[in-house]
């Protein structure tokens, strides 16, 4: 861990060699909204936004979007890396954890979209044969699309629960084996899926696919 974290210090400070100051301040501005809206009600992040380790998170981010430029920074990732520093409380060690779970997730933010689209279509097979009258309640308001799910499978369902819940379910999750996702995280996407549109007064009224589209 020690050559790991000669490894991180000495990339970081080659962000101005590999990319031009015009892609690392549009880089360094997009980690810093996102890193300052990030978990800051969970003491680890709360505070003034000089706290270190948001400065941590953004420096990270940085790092990593720097040194993949053909993923470079998307937002959400700061999700994904939020409850890693967390855990690991420790900048380099999280990185080369990030970095492990961006091999895993990194079709997530592909701007083709491939992956996400695999993701819905076993969504939606899971989705018929498990709980076949949710989904022709879906199909019947032409919500079939799913897309109200999309945050849900783009950050693992992270902000889905308390910080400290998440933590364990995404540990569940990040310990199965690739590529194969666990069938406990596809139910629970179900779960909260209708349990969203049971909620009183909820009404699902046009297509949310349409709603995504248009925005």
């Amino acid at each position: 861990m020690k050559r790991k974290t000669r490894e991180y210090e000495q990339l970081k400070g080659e962000w101005e060699a590999r990319a031009s100051p015009e892609d690392l301040d549009f880089i360094r501005s997009n980690v810093l909204k996102d890193v300052l809206r990030t978990d800051r009600t969970h003491p680890y992040y709360a505070g003034s936004d000089d706290n270190p380790h948001l400065t941590a998170l953004h420096d990270l981010l940085t790092t990593y979007a720097v040194t993949h430029p053909q993923i470079s920074y998307c937002q959400g990732m700061s999700d994904i890396a939020s409850p890693i520093l967390a855990v690991m409380d420790n900048e380099a060690h999280a990185f080369i954890c990030f970095c492990g779970i961006m091999k895993r997730l990194e079709g997530n933010f592909q701007v083709d979209g491939e992956v996400m689209s695999v993701k819905f279509s076993h969504l939606k097979l899971l989705l018929r044969h498990s709980d076949p009258e949710f989904y022709s309640y879906l199909l019947s308001r032409g919500a079939d699309d799913l897309f109200f799910c999309y945050r849900w499978l783009l950050l693992e369902l992270k902000r889905e629960f308390a910080f400290e819940d998440a933590l364990r379910m995404l540990e569940v999750t990040w310990s199965s084996f690739p590529p194969d996702p666990p069938r406990r995280k596809w139910m629970l996407i179900i779960f909260l899926g209708r349990s969203t549109l049971e909620q009183p007064g909820f009404t699902l009224c046009w297509p949310l696919s349409l709603l995504l589209v248009n925005t």
